[in-house]
């Protein structure tokens, strides 16, 4: 979880509210795991460009 927060430059705190949003996490004994390819798309589909 710490890895992904890092990889995606954001805080512990704002990855957190990223789960809540939709991010997909599975568990394996009692580890958490996320596919780099999830992150990835996860950002996409929620980011926004504006054109200045």
């Amino acid at each position: 979880m710490k890895e992904a927060s890092e990889y995606l430059g954001v805080s512990y705190n704002t990855f957190q509210k990223f789960r809540y949003e939709g991010l997909k996490i599975f568990e394996v004994d009692a580890i958490k795991r996320i596919y780099k390819h999830e992150l990835d798309k996860f950002i996409e589909d929620n980011c926004y460009y504006y054109f200045i």
